[in-house]
């Protein structure tokens, strides 16, 4: 039950009734309606209910769930078509949170099912107990009650002492301001605030004149007891609440390493309430993963994410990842892991500025090159400034090869392709293309030698052609000089002609 109050008139406005208030009884008295204010109660109630889930297999072999809300007519007939069989059939127990809004008299919105599996409303405790198996909690000025109560009945009584001191007033005789001007002067005093007031001349039994008052009125003063109490419920409330301002105060002459004693000191007070407050936050965050599964549904939608580095990221939702055992996924909120971390405490920047000093701190003490190289980079990874980013890259770099940090899954792969050299596939490419280019350059050459060869065998066969022509020459040459002269000359002649035509020659 979380109650709040409105007024009257927005109570009317905004559920078009009168506000009422239940009959009251001995058991049950409560006021939900006054003449100015309306109470309204926004009412949870967490709903464990046994639903029924289908398991559809699709043709590739992956298994989708569905409830029996999701399954309509229409969904069964489209996983129909698109070849989906019913592998199981299961009852699961389900969380659910049913909220209604509330008054005096009666229900007036709901019950309505909201998003997510946890009551959303979180409690921030500052002290928390168990005694005797009753819970027992308060807050961090729960002690400093009574001590503020007093002090504040302290400064009241101090402050109507010193309404009531006025400035000291002189005692005059009557005879002093019995001319009415002068007695109206002493009257208007502190209205005018005239530079000199007068008084008439009076004297005493003996003759002798007076004219001095005869007394002065006195303020009161403040009782020892007073002072000495203010005194004591002061360092009461700061012993119970400490005193944040002398850590805040620089003072000369003190190292760093005194202040940051000083400061660690006085955040040790509030050790346990951070600690309350770390839990209060981790829970919101339950709360907000258990509405964000339901709401964050539809793919596309961008969300950042935080890496194991710091490094602020971004993913979809639907979009396609690899598992581990190499399987192919769509991203949900729903079907992820989470874990939920919550730091309270300094600033980032004072965190880092500690660490680089206990850093250097232990490169003094250290006497191995070795282990002052790792602190030497651990400082220049932890130091904020402009411009520095690559030697906090270059820093983190170094660490993951000496082993002293983690890598993440992307450096992971890096750190691998840089230790097993080039990729096996580029080299193939790489040593295909150089065969290819000596195969062109081989058959270039057996073209040139073929076409050399070709050259040279018809040179030589010209030659022989040559040398065989002038050699039959030569014989019918010597025949027709041997033989008789008559008619077969001439058939000898036309055979020397014909032979070198034949020829070419």
């Amino acid at each position: 039950w979380l109650i709040k109050s409105m007024s009257r008139r927005s109570f009317e406005d905004k559920y078009k009734q009168n506000p009422v208030s239940w009959p009251k009884d001995d058991e049950y008295n409560y006021d939900w309606a006054t003449p100015d204010v309306v109470k309204v109660a926004e009412v949870y109630e967490k709903v464990t209910r046994l639903e029924t889930y289908e398991y559809y297999e699709s043709m590739d072999g992956e298994i989708t769930r569905y409830s029996e809300n999701e399954l309509t007519d229409e969904k069964r007939t489209e996983l129909d078509a698109k070849g989906y069989v019913l592998v199981n059939k299961r009852k699961i127990k389900t969380d659910s949170i049913i909220q209604t809004i509330e008054s005096g008299g009666g229900v007036l919105e709901g019950p309505k099912k909201i998003a997510g599996k946890h009551i959303p409303i979180v409690v921030e405790y500052g002290k928390r107990w168990y005694i005797e198996n009753i819970e027992r909690f308060c807050g961090h000025i729960r002690n400093a009650k009574d001590p503020a109560r007093v002090y504040n009945s302290l400064i009241s009584q101090l402050a109507t002492i010193s309404a009531l001191s006025p400035v000291e007033k002189p005692i005059l005789d009557p005879d002093q301001v019995s001319d009415p001007a002068i007695k109206q002067m002493w009257e208007r005093d502190n209205i005018d605030n005239k530079p000199y007031l007068l008084a008439k001349k009076v004297r005493d039994g003996q003759g002798n004149v007076a004219n001095s008052p005869i007394q002065y009125t006195k303020s009161p003063s403040i009782p020892p007891a007073l002072g000495g109490l203010m005194q004591m419920v002061n360092q009461d409330m700061i012993d119970v609440l400490g005193n944040p301002d002398e850590g805040e105060k620089l003072r000369s002459n003190i190292s760093a390493k005194a202040v940051n004693l000083v400061q660690d000191a006085i955040n040790g007070q509030y050790a346990i309430y951070m600690d309350n407050a770390a839990k209060a936050r981790r829970r919101g965050g339950q709360i907000w993963l258990s509405m964000a599964s339901d709401i964050y549904v539809e793919n596309g939608r961008a969300l950042k994410t935080i890496g194991k580095d710091k490094k602020i990221g971004s993913f979809k939702i639907g979009e396609a990842y690899k598992t581990e055992d190499g399987e192919i996924k769509a991203l949900t909120i729903k079907d992820s892991e989470h874990v939920i971390n919550v730091d309270v405490g300094p600033s980032t920047k004072t965190r880092r500025d500690a660490t680089v000093q206990s850093l250097t701190g232990l490169m003094q003490m250290t006497a191995d090159p070795q282990d002052t190289r790792i602190l030497g980079l651990l400082a220049m990874m932890n130091i904020e400034g402009e411009g520095i980013s690559d030697i906090r890259r270059y820093s983190r770099e170094n660490l993951i090869k000496l082993g002293v940090i983690k890598p993440t899954p992307e450096e992971l792969k890096e750190l691998q392709a840089q230790q097993s050299g080039p990729d096996a596939n580029e080299e193939y490419l790489k040593s295909s293309a150089i065969n290819e280019i000596a195969k062109a350059e081989k058959a270039a050459a057996d073209t040139e030698l073929a076409k050399a060869k070709t050259e040279q065998i018809r040179v030589e066969t010209e030659i022989k052609d040559t040398e065989s022509g002038l050699n039959m020459i030569n014989t019918l040459e010597n025949m027709a000089s041997a033989g008789p002269e008559s008619a077969s000359n001439g058939n000898h002649e036309a055979t020397i002609h014909e032979i070198a035509g034949n020829n070419g020659n």
